[in-house]
């Protein structure tokens, strides 16, 4: 099937490059936290990373729909230096996807209000409930210090 815009495939090729971008950088973090020994928080990005590769397929599986090959780089992977940092980091990816999906929703839902715009939806639902916990992780990190919230969550493993 043909898309109602070129705008519209441009806009999945970058939602999905985000979206592999964020996969392989939790992959890692994920790694990260398990060779540091904080299973807690390594469960906790390991379902972000679920999540943002089931997104993935989505969008690639959208982008293939409209007879157009997914074309996109994934960017550079990263090391963390503390577990704030790591929190602030993905906090600050999850706001630029959530803020760059709610603007292509809108363009896909003008361009055509086809299922693309759905997709788009559920990716935001998901983000959302992604940003509300690392905001109260980064709380609790601001109350507890890094090292109070370490030991603190030690127990949950």
């Amino acid at each position: 099937m043909q898309s109602p815009d070129k705008a519209t495939v441009a806009n999945l090729n970058t939602t999905a490059q985000a979206l592999a971008h964020l996969a392989m950088q939790f992959r890692a973090d994920v790694r990260q936290l398990n060779a540091m020994g904080l299973g807690w928080l390594q469960c906790r990005v390991k379902k972000w990373y679920s999540t943002s590769e089931s997104h993935l397929d989505i969008f690639l599986d959208r982008i293939l729909y409209f007879d157009t090959d997914p074309t996109f780089d994934v960017g550079s992977v990263v090391g963390m230096s503390s577990v704030p940092d790591l929190l602030t980091r993905i906090q600050q990816w999850i706001t630029d996807v959530l803020q760059q999906a709610k603007k292509f929703r809108r363009a896909a839902y003008d361009a055509d209000p086809d299922y693309t715009s759905d997709l788009y939806e559920h990716l935001i639902r998901d983000f959302e409930k992604i940003a509300y916990k690392i905001e109260r992780e980064l709380r609790l990190i601001k109350q507890l210090g890094e090292a109070g919230y370490i030991g603190a969550r030690l127990e949950d493993e």
